[in-house]
């Protein structure tokens, strides 16, 4: 949909991912690049028409980023904050197999990095506004509004997409595990499979919420 897309992200491995789907897909107009929102003054990407925020905005110093994204936008231009809202949103009816255990992964997660991963996960909220928009109303940007996507109430994940997923996260990131990455894995995939023996999990990830700001 646009001439040239610069993906940001701290991660290498988000990056090699990004490649080989865009690869598949057959786009070659986005450049990659390795970095923390925080540093986009410094990496010049020039101006731009819209901005996306995926699921990241929680992790980055909120008010500075508005102000760094402000400056980045052309006039007209939006900034679209996306995730997943699962309070305040009708949830679907249980599917036929059983939740993805999110709480038994998150276990799994802290006896292998420690308690110190249990108290990121528990207190990451701490000291943020209570939502989005509550820096965007004080911001530059002055206003917003929110439109939601409704979520699909039969997603059911494989093993290998579970997996996937929770190494995904800036927590769980397979780096952190070092030589321990293997055993980590061998025991979730055991987990999932002794939850539920054909593989597969219900996964209820809310409806996709996307608040956009545009700039004056």
């Amino acid at each position: 949909m646009f001439r040239q897309t610069v993906a940001l992200d701290p991660e290498p491995g988000m990056l090699r991912e990004g490649r080989r789907r865009c690869h598949q897909a057959g786009i070659d107009t986005v450049d990659w690049d390795l970095g923390a929102a925080e540093e986009i003054p410094s990496l010049a990407v020039g101006s731009f028409h819209l901005v996306v925020f995926g699921q990241s905005f929680h992790g980055v110093r909120q008010t500075e980023i508005t102000d760094i994204i402000f400056d980045l936008l052309e006039p007209g231009g939006s900034w679209a904050l996306i995730s997943n809202a699962v309070d305040r949103r009708p949830q679907p009816n249980r599917h036929d197999y059983p939740s993805i255990p999110h709480a038994a992964i998150k276990e799994l997660i802290v006896a292998y990095l420690g308690e110190g991963t249990r108290h990121y996960l528990a207190n990451w909220k701490v000291g943020l506004p209570a939502r989005f928009e509550v820096t965007l109303a004080d911001s530059p940007f002055g206003g917003y509004r929110t439109v939601y996507a409704p979520g699909r109430p039969d997603l059911l994940r494989d093993v290998d997409t579970v997996v996937a997923n929770t190494f995904s996260m800036s927590y769980s990131a397979p780096r952190l595990y070092g030589d321990r990455r293997d055993d980590f894995e061998a025991e979730l995939r055991q987990l999932l499979l002794g939850q539920s023996p054909a593989g597969l999990s219900w996964d209820w990830p809310g409806d996709t919420e996307v608040v956009i700001a545009t700039k004056p």
